[in-house]
């Protein structure tokens, strides 16, 4: 009995031995990834925004077929590049700029859920409220 008492106590143990070694492994992955930083120079990155939100526009404009998967795709391109800006040197220094990224960031998202929905009326309200952020945002730092 004494035996089976011992074996338990060193697998109970040897689990905990192992779940701390674990812990220090995810830690030590985490701490390796390297953290996220823009390739794109925020101007050239603007532009590839002011691209996706003109086929927002176009599409709200012009019926095809495709319109809503269109409409979903450029909604969530809109969303990622605003989450691009939001690492830029003018995002981290700048408050507003800050909130500015994230706001078209969830308009993006919006219009893509919108888009899910076939709702062009909602998408052309969200497109507007885009294009208000972007003027404030260009106003003051452009």
């Amino acid at each position: 009995m004494m035996l089976g008492k011992s074996a338990m106590a060193f697998a109970v143990l040897a689990v905990g031995a192992i779940g701390i070694g674990m812990a220090g492994d995810e830690k030590s992955a985490v701490e390796s990834t390297p953290s996220f930083e823009p390739v794109m120079p925020l101007y050239a990155l603007m532009i590839e925004q002011d691209r996706h939100f003109e086929q927002i526009r176009n599409l709200i404009r012009k019926d095809r077929e495709d319109r809503f998967g269109r409409l979903k795709q450029a909604g969530m391109a809109m969303a990622e590049l605003a989450n691009v800006n939001g690492y830029h040197d003018e995002a981290i220094k700048h408050a507003d700029f800050r909130q500015w990224t994230l706001d078209i960031k969830s308009d993006g998202m919006k219009i893509a859920e919108l888009a899910r929905e076939e709702k062009l009326d909602e998408i052309k309200q969200v497109a507007k409220r885009i294009n208000n952020t972007c003027s404030a945002c260009h106003d003051k730092y452009q």
